[in-house]
């Protein structure tokens, strides 16, 4: 618990200690301003691409998953009914 409290510490003060910094450069803060938006779209349409490629990812092995599941379950119920009929 006490890492997990630190390491958010230290992450907290990592990003405002960069956001003073991008405020506190010498460029224009309209200038500033619009390479940090393109900065944040960038960053975002990256991270969307990541979240779905990896929604693929995880709906395929669902999917997979699913389907030996189903497999496996059919082969259980037929050799049931198999033995049913024996007995």
């Amino acid at each position: 618990m006490d890492y997990l409290k630190t390491t958010f510490t230290f992450l907290l003060g990592a990003g405002l200690g960069v956001a003073a910094g991008i405020l506190a450069a010498p460029k224009k803060g309209k200038r500033t301003r619009a390479d940090l938006s393109n900065f944040i779209g960038d960053k975002k349409d990256q991270l969307e691409d990541i979240g779905s490629k990896r929604l693929a990812e995880a709906k395929s092995f669902l999917n997979e998953t699913v389907e030996k599941q189903t497999s496996a379950a059919k082969k259980g119920l037929d050799k049931v009914k198999e033995v049913a009929k024996v007995s």
